[in-house]
């Protein structure tokens, strides 16, 4: 739905009074020109109620809800869920002091981030050191530790070292799943038919678990699916859509039982029967290297300008799965490359060649298959 500007409404208001009426003499031109303004608003705001209206009844333009939107209901209706909130991180925690020093549970940590971990766990020193989970109190990246980060008590604890050093993740952080994320599920699902164990049964199943981008089932030997995960660049452990052992978990288990607890337990199963071995890997992203020769601009900025567009037409080079992709995009051609270059920079500069690598190997084209996935490597730019 076009909305018209208030000075169009407005004029064609006024017209519509002057062919009624008749041409309007000086003196109340000015009141029909008012009373065309009062008009000329409210009914631009049925244009734009109509028009919010109409973006609603439907997934791909829906707003949410807290917009006044019905983008969850179609995700209540079809994927069985809200937007996944931030999830937070778990850490075992090594701590140190004298035998019998108690660390009762619910004692708070503070780390040098600025963020607050509570203790889950209840522990009695049997010897001089031990070990404590303690879960972050805020949920997402922003509070995430890493192994040797310290973390110190926001009280005494009798017997026991206040300072307390992290041993590992044990469940990693999650962002919030973003609107677009959650609507390209939701359009998933409705394009999607359940088949029962078919390719694109994966893909909505693995819609069920957070931080998950995309994943690629492959059939290996009779029996056998491998199915390659990869995550939300935010939830990466590499930011190139890597996986962490959380998601990999989360999503071995979203396909084996459907996470719908209203269902009776008959129903929950998802693997089919012939399936006995289930396999969830990372997928492997691959460096993507260019060099581009003979400019004849400023190189600096043209290596800027190169790698924002290629990093975004990478994301568009997936592997293909037949019967659940529309289109086949797994081919990456140094032909197709020249375009998005010579998109990037500014058209009064030019280049005379283009040189494709994958994974440090020269390449014209290269097909990305299985765990395979690119990323923006190195980009060399030359006079």
């Amino acid at each position: 739905m076009n909305t018209p500007k208030l000075r169009e409404l407005q004029n064609s208001i006024l017209s519509a009074f002057e062919t009624r009426f008749g041409t309007i003499n000086r003196g109340l031109k000015s009141v029909y020109r008012t009373i065309s303004q009062v008009l000329a608003g409210e009914i631009r705001l049925v244009y734009l109620y109509g028009g919010a209206i109409q973006r609603n009844v439907f997934a791909d333009l829906a707003d949410s809800e807290i917009n006044g939107g019905t983008l969850e209901r179609f995700g209540r209706a079809k994927l069985g869920r809200d937007p996944f909130p931030a999830s937070q991180g778990v850490y075992l925690v090594d701590v140190a002091g004298s035998i019998g020093g108690i660390i009762r549970a619910g004692i708070v940590f503070r780390a040098g981030n600025g963020f607050n971990y509570v203790n889950e766990t209840n522990l009695t020193l049997i010897a001089t050191t031990g070990q404590i989970t303690v879960r972050a109190l805020t949920a997402g990246l922003d509070a995430r530790l890493t192994a040797l980060d310290v973390i110190n008590s926001t009280e005494p604890i009798l017997n026991v070292d206040g300072r307390a050093v992290v041993s590992q993740e044990t469940e990693t952080p999650l962002s919030a799943e973003n609107t677009e994320d959650y609507r390209a599920k939701i359009m998933l699902a409705f394009r999607t038919e359940s088949m029962g164990g078919a390719s694109g049964d994966y893909r909505l199943w693995s819609a069920d678990a957070q931080g998950v981008e995309k994943v690629y089932p492959y059939v290996g030997t009779p029996g056998t699916i491998n199915l390659y995960v990869e995550a939300t660049t935010i939830d990466s452990t590499d930011g190139f859509g890597t996986p962490s052992n959380t998601i990999l978990t989360n999503v071995e288990a979203v396909c084996r039982v459907d996470p719908d607890t209203t269902l009776n337990d008959n129903d929950r199963t998802r693997l089919p029967m012939g399936v006995f071995e289930f396999n969830v890997l990372p997928v492997l992203p691959l460096a993507v290297d260019l060099v581009v020769s003979g400019y004849t601009g400023n190189t600096v900025e043209a290596q800027t300008a190169i790698t924002t567009a290629l990093d975004a037409y990478l994301k568009t080079i997936r592997p293909y799965i037949a019967g659940v992709d529309r289109f086949d995009s797994s081919s990456l051609s140094e032909q197709r490359l020249i375009g998005v270059v010579a998109d990037a920079l500014p058209i009064e500069y030019n280049f005379t060649s283009l040189a494709l690598s994958v994974n440090g190997t020269p390449t014209s084209i290269y097909t990305f298959t299985f765990a395979n996935i690119p990323r923006v490597g190195t980009i060399n730019v030359t006079v």
